[in-house]
């Protein structure tokens, strides 16, 4: 084979790249197609498994134009032998296993230069490799003159680790779920990818492989817990966040772990685990303590798995209760009566009962709904020191509390529950960090949110998905939870806080919670017919003031209006002339707001002159402070997302995360 060419060749660090141009290798294919090597892409290295893009710039040397499509496209074959379908550089961008690229231009003509850009992978071995490739005109002619070879020297890939962070070993109770993560930082010299068949996964070590007992139904496989957050470049640091279930079984464990490039190599055995404890008695780890309800009547308490009961002072056990064993308990000066199947326990302090086995409390008390009478979590029983009533209080996670939160449909749009739901975490961690005077954080009704428990949870799945879908996220202004007030719909405007309920007093403003124009509106429009009777109820305090407690109330004056349109201040006029002043926040905590559902409203007389009726015509429901849920379903519905709502009716605020 006589040789009339020359070769060129490039050394690498880790990759050569050698092209030669050549006459003789195959029959001469004739004037119209020839062609002469001009240059090629320097300056690449390569390691095992990667893939590199490169380039060829060939000059066309004969008298047929070249076309990159069509029947008779210029393209780079595989040869030695011809058409070899089995090139260890084989890229999946490649035309097909035996053709590699056409022309990047549209056209070349005589004496122009074109280029030719394909991928190769590393596919082999660490090692040297060569591959022989040509330039054909497909369906005419090999370009005889030419060809060129790229050789390649594949590194191997290094696949390292060292530990960086994880979080606290859990204590769970059984079949419990929680969410453990670990941080590690890529020592090696490749990538670690988190999709693919050669992706990066924590999997179960000591032994390898092994099927976990803490394998929750997030796992990737029985022995796989996670991929990675991201793709990890070597010096980068990735997360792996995982759950893990506990066990049925009561006991102290460690699970341990390891990183592992699937289908290629585990990694150095750092020794990663978490000690779990697995506890029969309820741990709750960010608890609320939500009041369901007063009561001077017995509460009688089971669980499907048990209880056990301790003493709030020192925690000791009182008694242990077996399953679907109904607790009988009655207050007594002092502390509580308990009987269990017919035992007594006479307890001089405020009691716990602890599910067991994370199962579900049931209350039976005439100030509890049949229908929403069962909770997560623990119940306390105890006696306010401060209005010295026997409470009967829900202990919970937040994120569980929140999930029986009864204050929109689970079929409104996902936005607008993700508001809600936000703003409602937010609510509650304020309130937990504001204690009250009382013995818990919150009530469970409309003086703060309502809770209906773990009946309206399973039943309304919506509200679930949600705050599983927001888990820790809450409305921030200066670096701490807002008071995140929020209410049913706003008739077109919000109000100032200090206006709703100081009369407007610019020095109990609060900077985000601001009124603003409400386009998202409803608008809810109501009507109320409001009689003497009625007035003197709820008014009457008001009109004593005056002198004119019996007197007939013969005008309802509106006198100024705050500019949302509510009420500033009202004057009620009297049969003998005495006049009393009423402003927005005494109007707001007298009137019923089922029934006279906001402050924005106009007054129309009707009846007697001397005994008047009065129909109040309004829009709106609620105090009209921060969000209105109706303005947040709408603006959902148009698109927007949950923080964009929120930072709409919440001024200046940011969405943390704890």
């Amino acid at each position: 084979m006589k040789n009339l060419g020359v070769w060129h060749n490039i050394i690498l660090i880790g990759l050569s790249i050698f092209l030669v141009s050549q006459f003789g290798v195959f029959a001469h294919a004739g004037a119209q197609y020839q062609a002469k090597w001009v240059d090629q892409l320097e300056g690449m290295s390569v390691k095992q498994g990667d893939s590199v893009a490169v380039w060829v710039d060939v000059k066309n040397t004969g008298t047929a134009i070249w076309s990159n499509t069509g029947d008779n496209a210029v393209k780079i074959a595989t040869i030695k032998p011809t058409d070899r379908a089995n090139s260890k550089m084989y890229h999946s961008s490649w035309l097909s296993p035996n053709r590699v690229a056409t022309l990047t231009q549209a056209q070349v003509a005589s004496g122009e230069v074109g280029r030719f850009a394909f991928t190769i992978t590393a596919g082999g071995a660490p090692g040297k490799y060569r591959e022989y490739f040509g330039l054909v005109a497909e369906g005419l002619a090999w370009l005889d003159p030419f060809y060129f070879y790229i050789e390649i020297n594949i590194q191997p890939a290094v696949y390292t680790v060292s530990w960086v962070n994880q979080s606290a070993s859990p204590t769970m109770t059984p079949g419990e779920e929680t969410i453990v993560w670990v941080d590690l930082k890529n020592t090696g010299n490749t990538a670690w990818l988190n999709t693919g068949d050669t992706a990066t996964k924590l999997g179960t070590a000591q032994k390898l492989d092994r099927v976990s007992d803490f394998a929750s139904s997030t796992w990737l496989s029985p022995n796989r817990a996670a991929y990675a957050d991201k793709i990890v470049q070597p010096g980068e640091t990735g997360r792996f966040t995982f759950t893990v279930k506990a066990p049925e079984q009561v006991g102290t464990y460690k699970e341990y772990f390891r990183p592992v490039v699937e289908g290629v190599t585990w990694m150095n055995d750092l020794g990663i685990y978490w000690e779990v404890i697995v506890n029969e008695e309820l741990i709750i780890k960010n608890p609320i303590d939500v009041g369901l309800s007063s009561t001077t009547s017995p509460m009688i308490l089971a669980s499907d798995n048990g209880m056990v009961v301790r003493r709030g002072s020192d925690k000791s056990m009182v008694v242990r209760i077996e399953a679907n064993n109904p607790a009988t308990i009655t207050a007594r000066n002092g502390g509580y009566i308990i009987n269990v199947a017919g035992q007594t326990y006479d307890v001089s302090d405020w009691v716990k009962f602890i599910p067991l086995r994370n199962s579900i409390i049931t209350i039976s008390n005439d100030k509890v709904s049949n229908t929403y009478n069962r909770f997560r979590g623990l119940v306390i029983i105890r006696r306010s020191s401060w209005s010295n009533n026997v409470w009967m209080i829900n202990e919970l996670e937040v994120e569980d509390y929140l999930k029986g939160l009864a204050e929109v449909p689970d079929s409104w749009p996902m936005e607008a529950r993700k508001a809600q739901v936000v703003a409602a975490r937010t609510f509650a961690v304020k309130r937990i960090q504001d204690k009250r005077a009382d013995i818990f954080d919150l009530y469970d009704d409309t003086r703060d949110q309502v809770y209906y428990g773990y009946v309206y949870e399973i039943n309304r799945p919506g509200i679930a998905e949600v705050v599983n879908a927001t888990t820790g996220m809450y409305i921030s202004y200066g670096g701490k939870p807002i008071t995140a007030y929020y209410f049913s719909d706003s008739g077109g405007a919000t109000e100032n806080v200090e206006n709703a309920w100081n009369n407007g007093n610019a020095n109990l403003a609060i900077p985000y919670l601001k009124g603003v124009l409400d386009p998202y509106a409803k608008p809810i429009e109501w009507e109320a017919v409001v009689n003497q009777a009625y007035l003197r109820e709820i008014f009457g305090k008001t009109l004593e003031k005056v002198g004119a407690f019996s007197e007939t109330v013969t005008d309802l004056i509106i006198d100024s209006r705050y500019p949302s349109g509510r009420l500033k201040s009202m004057t009620i006029v009297t049969s003998t002339g005495k006049r009393a002043s009423v402003t927005t926040a005494t109007f707001e905590a007298l009137v019923d707001t089922g029934y006279i559902k906001s402050a924005n409203f106009v007054v129309e007389k009707s009846g007697a002159d001397n005994a008047p009726t009065f129909t109040l015509r309004g829009k709106g429901w609620g105090h009209g402070v921060g969000m209105p849920q109706w303005s947040a379903y709408n603006m959902a519905q148009a698109g927007q997302t949950f923080d964009q709502i929120l930072k709409y009716f919440y001024t200046g605020v940011t969405i943390a995360s704890s």
